[in-house]
């Protein structure tokens, strides 16, 4: 089973994951109807329950309009060339890069001027090397879920830090 990292990490409860078996994790998604996560597409809206995870293999995807922790806004692939091999770091700065770059577009504010903020999920060591090159981006409003489509928002959840 395959894993995509976050760029938020906690590694507290990973330990605990890492006991259960591949079997036992999936069950648990069926029964808590969660799906794969690289079926996440561009516009949908998605809970991944990562502040306890560094690795995330489903989500929970309800309808924009009801609660939802995540919007997903880009989708693009790293160029195999430019990464011959795993280098976190490295994608990590592509990932910063090419999802800060879109987010404007994509809210309609600068992210300083906004309450809302991305985030991305990129390959782990293990998806990697069976072929996952895809940097995720998504956008999420930092005071907690919302029931509405982000796009265009920007200017609706104002930033007052």
């Amino acid at each position: 089973m395959t894993r995509r990292t976050l760029s938020a990490v906690a590694l507290s409860a990973l330990a605990v994951l890492g006991l259960t078996g591949c079997s036992i994790v999936a069950m648990a998604d069926l029964i808590q109807g969660k799906e794969d996560v690289f079926s996440i597409a561009v516009g949908d809206c998605f809970n991944d329950d990562t502040a306890a995870v560094e690795q995330v293999d489903s989500v929970v995807m309800p309808k924009c309009t009801e609660p939802h922790d995540n919007e997903a806004y880009h989708l693009y692939d790293l160029a195999s060339s430019t990464f011959p091999s795993y280098d976190e770091n490295a994608i990590l700065e592509e990932a910063e890069i090419g999802c800060f770059t879109e987010f404007e577009g994509f809210v309609g504010s600068p992210v300083d001027e906004t309450s809302l903020y991305y985030g991305y999920y990129y390959p782990s060591p293990e998806s990697w090397e069976e072929g996952d090159r895809e940097i995720l981006c998504l956008a999420y409003d930092t005071n907690g879920p919302i029931s509405e489509p982000l796009r265009g928002k920007g200017p609706a959840y104002p930033y007052e830090g």
